[in-house]
């Protein structure tokens, strides 16, 4: 079977991820990925991670959408990774 070429190259640009408290989740996230972040430059509605790949990070509370519904967002919850070579 002979694939179509296509004109849209096959990768993510950007993912956005629907968050109920945008502060915590952009400690959170950068925590996880070792990034480093200034706690002032976090306001609603969106926060982009600063990755440093092709692929970007975009955090969004949705709060400009008022007949959004919250139960469907990604809540927010914090658990620890532990390294299994060097747990602390």
């Amino acid at each position: 079977m002979k694939i179509a070429s296509s004109p849209i190259n096959s990768k993510i640009n950007n993912v956005f991820i629907h968050v109920e408290d945008l502060k915590k989740s952009v400690e959170w996230y950068c925590d996880l990925l070792g990034i480093s972040r200034n706690n002032d430059s976090v306001e609603s509605p969106v926060y982009n991670i600063p990755v440093t790949s092709e692929t970007g990070l975009t955090l969004d509370d949705h709060t400009f959408d008022p007949n959004y519904c919250s139960s469907s967002a990604v809540t927010f919850s914090r658990f620890d990774i532990v390294n299994p070579i060097n747990p602390k």
